[in-house]
């Protein structure tokens, strides 16, 4: 898990702290952070606003964390932080 495993507890906690309807991780470094949790990967291409294809495909993972009274299912928005992503096209 790298320098971010001793925060992980904590980061469950807070995220467990209040109902929510999704949870987002954003940035690659998570893949590697939650590699063990990831139950399905996408890699997909986008459609650029003027009607093309991106050159690079992007991706996003389904991750599940348990803990104490059951599990969170979240995403891994891993492209997220790319500079120039089609970003209404990468949310839906």
């Amino acid at each position: 898990m790298g320098a971010l495993a001793p925060y992980f507890s904590r980061l469950v906690e807070v995220i467990t702290a209040y109902d929510r309807h999704f949870v987002l991780f954003c940035g690659a470094v998570f893949d590697q952070l939650l590699d063990r949790r990831i139950t399905n990967r996408h890699e997909f291409w986008l459609t650029k606003a003027d009607g093309s294809r991106t050159n690079g495909k992007y991706r996003f993972a389904n991750v599940e964390l348990p803990y104490a009274d059951g599990t969170i299912r979240a995403g891994i928005a891993s492209s997220f932080a790319r500079q120039g992503i089609p970003m209404d096209a990468y949310a839906e």
